[in-house]
């Protein structure tokens, strides 16, 4: 993989423009994902945006309003920090082999997203009743393979999430413009849901009764057996601890700290474990307070003592309040979607006094 600054470039478009890259595990140190070091999925070219963009909202009463960027930002301003994380984030950690790209766990970050609660711009033009789907449309499009299909992106969130006051129409992410590449000038976020339905640049938001059968709501993005009979749509996030320090192969003393973060998409962790025996004893890590509802907790835990030297797996699993972990193997799944399988760190471990 090329080195696009702290990105690893998967993609890149004809204009030699990044279209999928993976971020750095230790570029999530802070509370905040910087953007520059988000990482980056776009399933067809960046399209050409009018500078007077403006998104047709079609009411159930057959009316049209064009909804600019002037009067997105004029009405109630929404602020969430939340995790946006690629459905296909640890793909390339199961044991079988998944078609499509072979992500590590870089595929996640964490930033304020700031903008105007989908809810709100419904309300104002007395949109919020007489429907079941919202369908955003947005100008990317192209054929997609190996189906051979063309299509424009498109999504039909349920009203139920759809009218939730977190789910939003974005302009503005870490007190910054939204970067065109992310999405910008205008993009939706769904929180606690993977990065699919984050649609970027939607241009026309249909408001029906109709449930939305596209290419991306039913046959990419779906959760299938090994025979590729859909299961379920990819929809919330998976409940994930990821192990940011140590790193892989590094070598540590017997009074190591191990840390890293946690999410549970719409729940709430409630406890995160470490194990150095494989799982035979998990030991409880302590947990930082959220930024919110939508955001990781940081935690960490110390390596029990007298365990014996050289080569070591540290793992790291995360319970939610409903109950629901993590296991050993990925989830069955014939495209590798949803991956929260435990995460295992190799490290070496040394003799070191405990102070």
């Amino acid at each position: 993989m090329a080195e696009h600054g702290t990105l690893r470039a998967r993609v890149y478009d004809s204009k030699s423009r990044l279209q999928m890259a993976e971020g750095r595990l230790d570029a999530q140190r802070g509370e905040r994902t910087d953007i520059a070091d988000m990482f980056l999925v776009s399933h067809y070219e960046q399209p050409e945006l009018s500078d007077q963009y403006r998104i047709d909202l079609v009411l159930p009463d057959g009316r049209t309003v064009a909804v600019g960027i002037d009067e997105l930002r004029a009405l109630p301003t929404r602020e969430i920090v939340a995790v946006l994380e690629c459905a296909g984030n640890g793909r390339g950690l199961r044991d079988s082999r998944a078609p499509g790209n072979q992500f590590g766990l870089g595929m996640f970050g964490q930033a304020k997203w700031v903008g105007t609660s989908l809810r709100t711009v419904l309300a104002e033009f007395d949109g919020t009743e007489g429907w079941e789907y919202a369908v955003l449309h947005a100008p990317d499009n192209g054929v997609t393979q190996p189906e051979d299909k063309h299509a424009y992106f498109a999504k039909g969130l349920h009203r139920d999430k759809a009218l939730h006051p977190d789910t939003m129409l974005c302009w503005q992410v870490n007190d910054g413009p939204l970067p065109v590449e992310h999405g910008g000038p205008v993009r939706l976020v769904v929180p606690g849901w993977y990065g699919i339905w984050w649609v970027k640049w939607p241009t026309r938001i249909d408001l029906t009764s109709t449930e939305f059968h596209g290419f991306w709501q039913h046959e990419r993005y779906t959760y299938q057996d090994d025979n590729g009979e859909v299961l379920a749509v990819v929809g919330q996030q998976r409940p994930r601890a990821v192990v940011l320090s140590p790193e892989e192969g590094e070598a540590v003393g017997d009074d190591a700290v191990i840390s890293g973060v946690a999410w549970a998409g719409p729940r709430q962790v409630a406890r995160v474990e470490i194990t150095a025996d494989d799982g035979t004893n998990w030991i409880p890590a302590e947990l930082a307070a959220p930024e919110g509802a939508w955001s990781w907790v940081r935690w960490n835990a110390r390596l029990p003592a007298g365990l014996p030297r050289g080569m070591r797996r540290i793992a790291a699993r995360v319970v939610d309040d409903a109950g629901e972990t993590q296991d050993w193997t990925a989830p069955l799944d014939r495209l590798g979607y949803g991956n929260n399988q435990i995460h295992i760190v190799n490290v070496d471990l040394i003799a070191r006094p405990r102070g």
